[in-house]
């Protein structure tokens, strides 16, 4: 599942666009007074204005063999959270066969670079932000977990990658993850926010399907 573009919203706009652009140096593509978009991989990752606050996560995907050049790389620019067990920013994801680390942007929302060891990536040797592959999750706050991967599951075909289907469940595949969480019950990890819904919308290329999503597809929960 490849996530070919992803839209938020903010009220911080231009805090955003430092952010992004200039701190952590991804091209940007376009930018008017009321939204920018810039290239992240493969994903139009798109931050339109709203004069509601917001909190989203979502998941940045890096090559495995990239991974320990990208910590050293992103350390240096930005404060990594910590895993609340074990007090390291380096957080290994031994269920999912994945490592990731974390931080917050100036808008709040819980972003994560996580390299899935079963994704073979054609990269070359040396980290750059160009080598990204591109947004990996979409993080899905919910009132009913299960009948949003029903919608999913019977519409479209993505398949269950990880969850109980009751707080938690995360549909896709390594390349690509929706992930459905409790809203107002689930804590987005490793922070103390609870999960909350605000408008997104997305491209995604599932076997050679172009399809649109958006919170709207899951409004019947």
């Amino acid at each position: 599942m490849l996530i070919k573009t992803l839209k938020f919203y903010t009220s911080k706009l231009e805090e955003l666009k430092h952010f992004y652009c200039t701190i952590l140096a991804f091209p940007i593509l376009k930018s008017e007074k009321h939204f920018f978009t810039f290239q992240c991989g493969g994903t139009e990752f798109t931050f339109a204005h709203s004069k509601e606050d917001s909190q989203y996560h979502y998941a940045i995907h890096i090559a495995l063999q990239h991974f320990e050049q990208a910590y050293a790389y992103y350390q240096s620019k930005i404060d990594l959270l910590l895993d609340p067990d074990t007090k390291l920013n380096i957080i290994e994801h031994n269920h999912w066969n994945a490592r990731a680390i974390y931080f917050l942007d100036p808008a709040g929302n819980i972003g994560e670079f996580i390299a899935h060891k079963s994704y073979k990536a054609s990269v070359g040797d040396h980290f750059e932000v160009e080598s990204i592959i591109g947004i990996n999750e979409i993080g899905i706050p919910t009132s009913d977990v299960g009948n949003c991967f029903k919608i999913v599951s019977e519409n479209y075909q993505l398949p269950k990658f990880s969850g109980n289907l009751k707080q938690f469940c995360a549909a896709g595949d390594p390349e690509g993850l929706f992930i459905f969480v409790s809203e107002n019950e689930k804590k987005w990890f490793p922070t103390e926010a609870l999960a909350k819904a605000f408008p997104w919308e997305a491209q995604i290329q599932f076997e050679e399907k172009q399809l649109s999503f958006s919170d709207k597809t899951f409004a019947s929960n």
